[in-house]
């Protein structure tokens, strides 16, 4: 992948994130590194979770990406 479409991915994911109408999911920081697309943070719920898992998916089309998401109740 070139780099021009790491960084237009990368772009697409903070977007879907930051512009997401969950506000514990605009709170997750999204980086690159090793390839991959790393998104940490911590949501209350594994229902927001999931949330964050669907809306990275959607918008990292083919790109791979790790989650450091945690659930505190």
């Amino acid at each position: 992948m070139t780099l021009t479409l790491e960084i237009e991915a990368m772009s697409q994911i903070q977007h879907a994130l930051a512009t997401s109408n969950q506000p514990r999911l605009r709170q997750l920081i999204a980086v690159e590194a090793d390839d991959q697309i790393h998104v940490y943070g911590c949501v209350p719920t594994f229902y927001l979770k999931a949330m964050a898992i669907e809306t990275i998916k959607l918008a990292a089309g083919d790109r791979r990406f790790r989650l450091n998401i945690a659930v505190d109740n």
